[in-house]
């Protein structure tokens, strides 16, 4: 007698199958359901190919960043890493000058870098006890944190000051963004840690080498 097919064996029952681009393979519901689809397709999302936003900038990136992660141009979003040569180009546009010889790394790691050249090393702790809380157990993190100096700097990218859906998924998130700034900044402010703030529009090797003279801590 023939054995009755229960849903487990319908849902791994092999189905041929054809996306929009006319591939051809089998594949059973469980898979479906999964979310996958046709394989040949996928080879190509992982491919790795150069593009050119409207702005002119150029990047390399893959298929599956562009259409699945709506990811696009980084410098255009401010998440592109920035460069030795940026950096003299940012300097001279702004009648300075870019002091390094070399650098690698994020804004962030510039702004470092520059603080170190006028102060000496920041501290190793990014999260002091003042910063903890049942929120957040961890603790809010500084980016660049002088203890002895009573201040800290934060180095801020476009996602601190608007919904950008590169950084954030939704309003929401947006707004979680800006009540943990907002938060920082009290619980600094709360333990006399000044937070200077420089902008991602703002130039770090102006901006910086300012703050700490206003603050008296260089001449």
């Amino acid at each position: 007698m023939r054995r009755k097919l229960t849903l487990i064996d319908a849902q791994n029952i092999a189905l041929e199958k054809k996306c929009a681009k006319f591939h051809e393979w089998n594949a059973t519901l469980c898979d479906i359901k999964r979310g996958t689809w046709c394989p040949h397709c996928a080879k190509c999302f992982k491919l790795n190919i150069d593009i050119e936003c409207s702005e002119g900038y150029q990047w390399y990136t893959n298929l599956k960043c562009v259409w699945n992660l709506d990811t696009w141009c980084p410098h255009c979003s401010g998440n592109a890493k920035l460069s030795i040569e940026q950096a003299r180009k940012d300097a001279t546009k702004n009648k300075g000058l870019c002091l390094s010889e070399t650098y690698n790394g994020t804004r962030q790691e510039l702004c470092k870098e520059i603080a170190t050249e006028l102060l000496g090393p920041p501290s190793n702790i990014r999260r002091p006890d003042f910063l903890k809380m049942p929120d957040h157990p961890l603790g809010l993190e500084l980016d660049i944190y002088y203890p002895q100096c009573g201040f800290a700097i934060e180095v801020q990218g476009i996602q601190h000051e608007c919904f950008h859906a590169f950084f954030h998924k939704n309003q929401k998130d947006f707004k979680k963004q800006l009540a943990r700034d907002q938060l920082k900044k009290e619980l600094c402010d709360k333990n006399r840690i000044l937070l200077v703030e420089v902008w991602y529009y703002e130039d770090p090797y102006l901006v910086i080498p300012r703050r700490l003279k206003d603050l008296g801590l260089i001449s």
